[in-house]
C-alpha cells in the first residue's frame, strides 16, 4: 500500500475536506427561506396573473431557489425575503380582490409593484417593521390608502396615479417622501412629519380639505398645497319631513291645476 495514503498527515488533510464539505452541505441546506414566505411568493404570482408576466425568471422553481426569482431579493444568508421589486412587468388582478398578505414577509424593506395594471386592494403594511420603501404607482388600485402607523423606518410612500378613496392615513415622523397625487382621496391633510424632504412630496390632485399649513407648502413645493386639488362634493341636503309635505302640497296644487285648464280646453 502507498504510504502517502495511509500517513497521518494524509488522513488528517482528508478528515479536514470532509468536514468542509459538510460544513458546505449544511449551509446549502439550510440558505432557504420559511415555507410561508414562499407561500406568499406563489399566491403573489397566481394573484397576478404570473404567466402573463413580462418577466417571470426562476419564478415557482424547486424550494431553495427563490432568491433566484427575478424580483425577489433575500438577506446575505439567503434565509428571508427583503424586497419585492416586479415594476412594469404587466401585473393584473381581479378588479377589487385583496392582494396576498404580505405580513408572511417580516425582513421586508422594499415593495415596488408600480407601473402595472393592478386594480385590486392593498392589505395592511402596519405589520411590516422593516418596511422602508412602498410604491405602488401608476395603477388601478382601488379601496383606502394602508397605514403606516407604527413603522420606524418607513421613509418612501408612492402611491400616485390610482383610484384610492378615503382619507390620508396618519404618517410616522420618519417619512421624506408622500406621493398620492391623481387619486380621489378626501378630507383633512394628516400632520406632516418633521423629516419630509423640501419639494418631494405631492398631494393633489385630489379632492382633500384645504387648509393652510407652511409645512405641506415647503413639502409639496407649492403654495398653497392646495392649489391644484378641487374642492370636495357639496353633500346634498335631505330635505326635512315639513319640506316634504311642502312639496307633496306643491306637487298636488300643481296636478289640481293642471286638471282644471284640460277641462277648460275642452
Amino acid at each position: 500500500m502507498n504510504s502517502c495514503c495511509t500517513s497521518p498527515l494524509f488522513r488528517r488533510a482528508g478528515a479536514s475536506v470532509a468536514m468542509a464539505l459538510a460544513v458546505l452541505t449544511a449551509t446549502s441546506a439550510q440558505a432557504a427561506i420559511p415555507a410561508g414566505q414562499r407561500q406568499f411568493l406563489v399566491d403573489f404570482y397566481h394573484h397576478t396573473n404570473g404567466p402573463a408576466w413580462n418577466f417571470s425568471n426562476n419564478w415557482l422553481g424547486a424550494p431553495g431557489t427563490e432568491c433566484t426569482w427575478i424580483g425577489v431579493t433575500c438577506d446575505a444568508g439567503e434565509n428571508t425575503v427583503t424586497a419585492l421589486s416586479v415594476q412594469s412587468n404587466n401585473l393584473t388582478d381581479p378588479v377589487g380582490a385583496l392582494l396576498p398578505d404580505w405580513s408572511a414577509l417580516p425582513d421586508i424593506r422594499t415593495i415596488n409593484l408600480s407601473d402595472n395594471q393592478l386594480a385590486g386592494r392593498l392589505p395592511p403594511i402596519s405589520g411590516l417593521p422593516e418596511l422602508r420603501s412602498l410604491d405602488v404607482s401608476h395603477n388601478d388600485l382601488q379601496g383606502t390608502l394602508p397605514s403606516p402607523s407604527g413603522l420606524t423606518h418607513f421613509f418612501r410612500y408612492h402611491a400616485h396615479n390610482n383610484q384610492f378613496t378615503g382619507p390620508l392615513p396618519a404618517l410616522p415622523p420618519t417619512l421624506e417622501q408622500l406621493r398620492v397625487e391623481n387619486n380621489q382621496l378626501t378630507g383633512p391633510v394628516p400632520t406632516p412629519p418633521a423629516a419630509l424632504v423640501a419639494s418631494a412630496s405631492a398631494l393633489c390632485p385630489n379632492q382633500l380639505t384645504p387648509s393652510a399649513s407652511a409645512a405641506w407648502d415647503t413639502a409639496t413645493g407649492s403654495t398653497p398645497w392646495h392649489a391644484t386639488c378641487s374642492a370636495p362634493p357639496a353633500a346634498t341636503p335631505v330635505p326635512t319631513l315639513s319640506e316634504w309635505a311642502l312639496i307633496l302640497l306643491a306637487l298636488g296644487a300643481a296636478t289640481v291645476g293642471m286638471g282644471a285648464l284640460r277641462r277648460k280646453q275642452f
